[in-house]
């Protein structure tokens, strides 16, 4: 009898802790979300506006290409949070990354940053994006030659 109350009472608290542990993955997936749309908000604004790009740039210094490239890394690592999150798959990353490098700024920027990006990723989830997203500009790359 003391037994089988002692396993249950285990049984519980493992219950107890691994839901805590899940809560606190799922908060970190949230705040990374948020805080990844708000960088995007943010930069959009800043980017768009006269007023805010005078801001942090020289007058007559930002040009079109330089929205451009903000607008090519906005969507990287807005790319990069969702599937560090787990809200897109391999194969959902493939389909936006082919979309997103169908953009000669895109692929221009992936050609020039790639290594930087590369040598950011620290865990394995962002390892895996990388790769993938340097297997999109590859094939895209592959199918203008």
């Amino acid at each position: 009898m003391q037994t089988s109350l002692v396993i249950a009472v285990v049984a519980v608290v493992v219950v107890g802790i691994a839901r805590l542990v899940q809560a606190e993955r799922h908060h970190r997936q949230r705040v990374a979300l948020h805080t990844t749309s708000l960088l995007q908000a943010w930069t959009f604004e800043a980017t768009s506006t006269q007023e805010w790009r005078s801001l942090w740039t020289p007058p007559d210094e930002f040009t079109a290409t330089h929205a451009r490239i903000h607008h090519v890394e906005l969507r990287i690592r807005l790319l990069s949070t969702a599937y560090q999150v787990g809200q897109f798959d391999d194969q959902a990353v493939r389909f936006e990354a082919r979309r997103l490098l169908e953009c000669a700024a895109a692929r221009e920027y992936w050609d020039e940053h790639h290594s930087r990006l590369v040598g950011e990723a620290r865990t394995r989830r962002q390892r895996a994006f990388m790769a993938l997203l340097d297997a999109a500009w590859e094939a895209t790359v592959m199918e203008l030659v």
